[in-house]
C-alpha cells in the first residue's frame, strides 16, 4: 500500500515538473534604449573584469555611439512626438545584435586562448 502511494506521488511530481518545462517562458521586451544601456554596462563590466581590453572596450563603445547617432538622426527626421517605424526599429535592433555578438565573441576568444 505504501509503495503504491509513493509511486503515485512520484508520478504526480514528474507530471508537474514536465508541465513546468512545457509552459512558454515570459520574456521581457527590451526597448532599444534599454538595450543600449545594457550593452554599455556589459562593455564596462567586461573591461573591469579583464575580459575586454581598453582598446576592445573603446571600439565597442564607439560602435554603440554610432548606433545612438543613427537612431537620433532617424528620430530627428520624424514629426515631433513620433516613434520610429517598425523597419527603423528592426534596423537598430540588428545593429545592437551585432554589437552584442561582438562583445560575447571577444570575451569568448580570450577564454579559449
Amino acid at each position: 500500500m505504501n509503495l503504491k502511494r509513493l509511486s503515485s506521488g512520484i508520478l504526480a511530481a514528474t507530471i508537474l515538473i514536465g508541465m513546468s518545462f512545457a509552459l512558454p517562458a515570459e520574456s521581457k521586451k527590451w526597448t532599444t534604449d534599454e538595450r543600449q544601456i545594457q550593452l554599455m554596462q556589459e562593455i564596462n563590466s567586461g573591461q573591469k573584469s579583464g575580459d575586454l581590453t581598453l582598446v576592445e572596450a573603446n571600439s565597442l563603445r564607439k560602435d554603440l555611439s554610432h548606433v545612438a547617432r543613427k537612431k537620433a538622426k532617424m528620430k530627428f527626421k520624424l514629426p515631433p512626438n513620433s516613434k520610429l517605424t517598425a523597419d527603423q526599429e528592426a534596423e537598430i535592433e540588428k545593429d545592437l545584435n551585432k554589437i552584442s555578438s561582438d562583445i560575447h565573441k571577444t570575451k569568448l576568444e580570450k577564454r579559449v586562448k
